[in-house]
């Protein structure tokens, strides 16, 4: 494959306006399943990827020459030699875009060190375009001191959420790990963030109060889904996903006089008892003014929507390429959001009372994600979990599993789903086409009782 290099020694300002006249082409092109526009019912979804990313300067050996990945002529053509770094960046970016656009997938490459405005590509591109930034947040002193490694992010365009759109991440996770040497391991620091969306219209006070009492309530369950490295930095809270009972204004502010046995369920109630969206955004956010690890900041009204993503972000899980962990992580975002926008109040209150004070291993995390009814992502994170290394001590709480029966959903095409018992799941025909002799073993292994 031979990708072309960003010439911006040659006109940058130029290039700039040629590429941005083909995103516009490419944006009319493109309008369709992948481009957000009235979709009645249908939750959104945007992905940003951090990692590091390898190269060899030309003329040096390779340090791996069995590896067939790119490695050359990424960061500065071939011939070319000890250009600047702010140069250099802008190769690789413009690399990467190229990468993308070659199998037909919109990609702009975001040059923050340029001496012209990022909006003038970012705006615009937002929309139907994946953008190659460069992310100075990544860790890259303690990697392989063989390469020159480079710090990127790339941030998908807001999708439905449907099917094509989760194979489009899933290509793209393929075509970077195919085609180049990049770590996201944990000495990098960098993470996978989801963000969740109704497109423009933001969430319900309802569904925002139900979707952070439900996080409030099984975050130690969904903490096991994560290593330790995303929610604690030696001994502190990883300042840039700190966990809702341990970093919001509330666990340091409003709760801080309870016992801490007693704060999960003053908290839960506390966030029950709220009306409205600023009154939540007030309570979860986070204490040290970080992003935390569900970061609701962009749900304050009054909505700015021309320069604001209304957006709930996700920003707990590890930076991967793995295109099985993204995509069932962003179906677990959005099965929470979409969850707590239908289920009943009285359902979903009556729920998160009774499980408040459970433990990991009275209630674990498979069985809170089949109750909401995410069956496929309960056997996916069966037995990928990030457990302690003892089973705590039981608190005597029942861990018979309560199942949430909600209203009907609306999805793709107008057509439903009913969310029921996790029998009734494991039974019948369900868009996710699981067979019922799979959902037996599940919920006998996992212990589950209806």
């Amino acid at each position: 494959m031979q990708l072309t290099s960003y010439p911006m020694e040659l006109g940058a300002r130029a290039r700039l306006k040629q590429d941005r006249e083909q995103g516009r082409q490419e944006r009319i092109r493109a309008r369709g399943p992948d481009v957000p526009k009235t979709r009645k019912g249908k939750k959104t979804f945007g992905v940003e990827i951090e990692f590091a990313l390898a190269v060899v300067d030309n003329g040096k050996d390779d340090p791996d020459p069995n590896d067939s990945r790119h490695i050359f002529g990424i960061d500065q053509p071939v011939g070319h030699h000890n250009l600047p770094d702010k140069i250099r960046i802008g190769h690789i970016l413009q690399h990467i875009a190229d990468l993308l656009a070659i199998h037909e997938i919109p990609a702009v490459a975001v040059i923050y060190t340029m001496d012209f405005e990022k909006e003038l590509i970012y705006k615009e591109a937002l929309s139907f375009s994946w953008l190659i930034t460069q992310d100075s947040s990544i860790l890259i002193e303690n990697l392989c001191e063989n390469y020159t490694w480079y710090q990127i992010e790339i941030n998908s365009p807001p999708y439905f959420f449907e099917p094509e759109a989760l194979a489009k991440v899933d290509q793209v996770c393929r075509l970077l790990s195919s085609t180049y040497r990049i770590q996201t391991n944990a000495a990098t620091g960098s993470g996978v963030h989801v963000h969740i969306g109704n497109n423009t219209a933001g969430l319900s006070d309802n569904s925002l109060r139900f979707l952070y009492s439900t996080i409030w309530t099984f975050e130690p369950q969904l903490q096991t889904i994560h290593p330790y490295n995303r929610k604690f930095n030696g001994r502190k809270f990883n300042s840039h996903c700190a966990p809702l009972r341990e970093g919001s204004q509330m666990s340091n502010r409003d709760l801080k006089r309870f016992k801490p046995e007693d704060r999960p369920s003053r908290g839960l109630e506390t966030l029950l008892q709220t009306n409205t969206n600023n009154e939540i955004v007030d309570l979860v956010k986070d204490f040290d003014k970080g992003p935390g690890a569900y970061n609701i900041e962009h749900m304050a009204k009054p909505w700015d929507l021309k320069n604001t993503k209304i957006t709930i972000e996700f920003r707990q899980h590890e930076s991967t390429l793995s295109p099985d962990r993204i995509t069932n992580w962003i179906e677990v975002c959005h099965g929470l959001v979409e969850f707590c926008d239908n289920v009943k109040p009285s359902l979903i209150e009556q729920f998160l009372r009774d499980h408040i004070n459970d433990s990991i291993w009275d209630f674990g995390i498979e069985k809170v994600l089949a109750s909401i009814g995410l069956p496929d992502q309960a056997k996916f994170y069966a037995s990928r979990l990030f457990l302690p290394a003892q089973k705590e001590p039981s608190t005597g709480i029942s861990n018979k599993p309560q199942v949430i029966k909600s209203e009907r959903l609306k999805r793709g095409g107008g057509e439903g789903r009913m969310r029921q018992s996790l029998r009734q799941i494991a039974t019948e025909e369900t868009k996710e086409q699981t067979q019922a002799s799979d959902y037996s073993t599940f919920l006998d292994r996992n212990n589950i009782e209806l």
